[in-house]
């Protein structure tokens, strides 16, 4: 069961394990929520984890088939609301019950078809969402395998409406595999370098050098620029720290089951055309901590206007893996 688990981490066993899409009807969904206590799976005393302080995490499962393969997150300010994308092209927004700043619960969750310019990207070709921003009332997502960018109006409901293809930069797409797109969206914070565009990062497009090619769309100075790719890591996800810096998950598998995740910051100052983004190193776990298959990463403030992240797990749709979601305070940052 282990060996299998980890295997289907990275995606091994995925073709033998995916259940069957079902027909789509938006609707609420019960989401079970087995709360995580410790991260380190051996000593249950740590809770410092690099520059991060683990708050709590919770395992996630749902009798619906459509629950999972969650690999774009956010959160609203205050860290009570979520909405997630799953490469399948589903919706979820959700309620996180909190006690003692420790996430216990999930309510009042919804499972909804995303809707693209062609109609619900469930069974369409638009179908593999890896990507999820949401700023100024607005979700972008990003879609691997047809490599496009999509952008949804946020309704009355925190529900996004139908989505149309953005204009993306020439050769934005060019040289683009599969499984190595857009990874990665977020919406540069006004008053920043390039505020308001939108940073798309790729999984494991690389450049020349060697390094991760990126992405900025919009702004005063749209076109190409990279992120330095380090010790064969892959990138997962982003998002923006209130000082406007850009977090990044990155995740690595060594054969035959060595699965570690990291997360680094990368300085908002360089963003820009042309520029190489680097930064240092704030977190590194490995199957030996409660980690799964994580792919998204969402950023709000806490009630002590802490910085808080939260990551969650894709799946896959497998019997050997979890939805997990984790949250940590990000230590020092305000």
């Amino acid at each position: 069961m282990i060996v299998l688990r980890r295997l289907a981490a990275i995606g091994i066993v995925l073709p033998l394990m995916s259940a069957a899409p079902m027909p789509d009807a938006a609707g609420p969904i019960v989401v079970d929520a087995r709360p995580i206590t410790h991260f380190e799976n051996t000593d249950p005393t740590l809770n410092r984890f690099g520059a991060l302080l683990f708050r709590g995490g919770l395992v996630l499962s749902s009798a619906d088939p459509r629950f999972g393969g969650w690999s774009g997150l956010r959160l609203n300010p205050d860290g009570e609301r979520l909405t997630a994308i799953s490469d399948r092209g589903h919706w979820l927004r959700a309620r996180l019950v909190y006690e003692a700043g420790r996430p216990q619960a999930v309510r009042d969750a919804v499972i909804a078809p995303a809707i693209g310019p062609n109609g619900p990207l469930p069974g369409s070709r638009d179908f593999d969402a890896e990507s999820l921003e949401i700023a100024n009332g607005v979700a972008f997502v990003g879609i691997e395998r047809t490599h496009k960018i999509l952008r949804f109006p946020i309704g009355q409901d925190g529900m996004p409406g139908r989505g149309v293809s953005i204009p993306l930069p020439p050769g934005m797409t060019r040289g683009v595999q599969n499984n190595q797109g857009f990874e990665g969206v977020g919406v540069v914070p006004s008053g920043k370098p390039n505020g308001g565009a939108l940073v798309v990062v790729t999984e494991e497009q690389l450049d020349e050098a060697g390094n991760h090619v990126a992405w900025l769309v919009g702004g005063g100075t749209p076109g190409r620029f990279a992120v330095k790719r380090r010790d064969g890591y892959a990138i997962s996800d982003l998002a923006f720290l209130p000082s406007g810096d850009i977090i990044i998950l990155e995740r690595r598998f060594r054969p035959p089951f060595f699965l570690t995740i990291r997360l680094r910051r990368l300085p908002i100052a360089g963003l820009r055309r042309g520029a190489l983004l680097d930064g240092p190193i704030l977190f590194e776990a490995s199957l030996a901590e409660q980690i799964d298959n994580m792919e998204g990463i969402a950023v709000h403030r806490g009630r002590e206007g802490e910085t808080v992240l939260t990551l969650i797990s894709d799946d896959n749709f497998s019997a050997f893996q979890r939805t997990l979601l984790l949250q940590f305070t990000l230590k020092d940052e305000r």
